[in-house]
């Protein structure tokens, strides 16, 4: 397992509730690594610093 996957693993463990996060729309690199890790886009949204679009990623557990 990768550092970041190993990361991930343990973000998810530590947020059980789920987790959202915001990446730039042109970082496909970045957004397939958490689709891979089963995150969805759940919105959009606008670089609070540099202006640029960015996707809302979300990840939630499955339910019980």
């Amino acid at each position: 397992m990768g550092v970041a996957a190993a990361l991930m693993t343990e973000a998810k463990r530590i947020s059980p509730g789920g987790l959202d996060l915001y990446v730039n729309t042109d970082n496909l690199r970045a957004i397939q690594f958490y689709q891979k890790h089963g995150f969805v886009i759940s919105g959009e949204a606008l670089n609070w610093r540099s202006g640029a679009p960015v996707h809302k990623m979300s990840w939630r557990p499955p339910a019980a």
